[in-house]
C-alpha cells in the first residue's frame, strides 16, 4: 500500500452492513474520500452481507471509480462475498501483497 493512500473504515460509512440501502448509504459517504486511491477497510463488523458489498461495487462500477478503491478484508466470509460479487459483476478481483488487501479492477 502506498504511503499517500487514505484508509477509510467501513464502520464510519454506515451504521449497519446488511442491506443494499445501507450499501448505497456507505457508497454516498465514501464519495468525498474518492479524490485519490483509498483502502476501504472492511474489518470491524461481525458480518457484512453480500448485498451490502454488491451495492458498493455496483455504484463504483457505474461511476467508473473501481480503480480508486482497494478493499481490505481478513474475514473469509467477506473475502468470499467480494469474490462472488466481482464474478457476478464481471469485475476482476486481485489480491495484493500479503496483507489481504484486495483491489477491484474493471
Amino acid at each position: 500500500m502506498q504511503l499517500d493512500t487514505d484508509i477509510v473504515s467501513i464502520l464510519n460509512l454506515a451504521p449497519f452492513y446488511s442491506t443494499r440501502e445501507r450499501g448505497n448509504e456507505a457508497y454516498r459517504n465514501l464519495v468525498p474520500h474518492l479524490t485519490k486511491t483509498l483502502l476501504l477497510d472492511l474489518d470491524g463488523p461481525k458480518v457484512i452481507t453480500p448485498s451490502f458489498i454488491d451495492s458498493i461495487i455496483l455504484r463504483l462500477k457505474e461511476h467508473n471509480q473501481t480503480r480508486m478503491v482497494r478493499f481490505k478484508a481478513s474475514d473469509q466470509f467477506t473475502i468470499d462475498a467480494l469474490t462472488r460479487i466481482c464474478n457476478l459483476r464481471e469485475t476482476k478481483l486481485v489480491e495484493h501483497n500479503d496483507c489481504f488487501s484486495l483491489a477491484i479492477e474493471a
